[in-house]
């Protein structure tokens, strides 16, 4: 769990080395170009995925009252902002 949690703050974390330096649209175009091609994207998603499904399962056997409906909204509406996140993300 603790490794899950470090990867999305990293991911989403404002890079040390962007603030210090310009970097071209033709290497920002060429940096998403590899990290598509070498599934960095798709790994990211998946292991939102998995941290989703830790924290409701959590969330479930802790507070029964809420609605199963909830939980697919929670879900819902993470991964929107992940998508949006990654798709924004500046190099």
């Amino acid at each position: 769990m603790r490794i899950i949690i470090v990867f999305v703050l990293a991911v989403f974390s404002t890079s040390v080395f962007t603030q210090d330096s310009e970097i071209s649209d033709e290497k920002k175009s060429a940096i998403r170009q590899l990290m598509v091609k070498t599934g960095a994207v798709a790994m990211g998603e998946q292991l939102s995925q998995l941290f989703i499904q830790q924290m409701t399962q959590s969330l479930r056997q802790a507070r029964t009252d809420i609605p199963p409906r909830a939980f697919d909204i929670i879900s819902e509406e993470v991964q929107a902002v992940l998508s949006e996140e990654i798709d924004q993300r500046e190099f």
